[in-house]
């Protein structure tokens, strides 16, 4: 690969705030810095409301919302430092296009879209990806 020595990929549990700070510790140990974050978690469950238990929607949830949350948490105050870097926030096509399943799917939107303004004030960019 042509760029290895200049990406790094860390798998990490987005719903765990503390595994998500490890792997920005991680970019920054590798690094020096953060330049790009993507946040790609999240997934869909297609299944009827009445079909879905309360934990799978919670676990949806912590998924789909606040593992952008936490994820974009952990990654802007170093960006904000830097005042520079980017966060692509890759969204669902499902809040859109609604289909069965698709309110739940499309539950990280608001929150990836909302945070669409935020960082500029820093010299950060976001963009979301739908």
């Amino acid at each position: 690969m042509k760029y290895k020595d200049q990406v790094r990929t860390v798998a990490v549990d987005v719903t765990d705030p503390a595994a998500v700070r490890s792997a920005v510790q991680t970019a920054i140990a590798a690094f020096g810095r953060l330049d790009v974050l993507v946040n790609n978690a999240g997934y869909g469950n297609i299944a009827a409301i009445e079909d879905i238990t309360a934990e799978d929607l919670r676990v949806q949830m912590e998924t789909n919302f606040y593992g952008v949350v936490n994820v974009t948490r952990a990654a802007l105050p170093l960006l904000r430092e830097q005042r520079s870097g980017h966060i692509i926030q890759i969204s669902s096509i499902g809040v859109v296009l609604l289909h069965r399943g698709a309110t739940f799917s499309a539950c990280g939107n608001p929150v990836r879209i909302g945070f669409n303004a935020e960082p500029g004030r820093y010299d950060a960019c976001v963009e979301v990806c739908q």
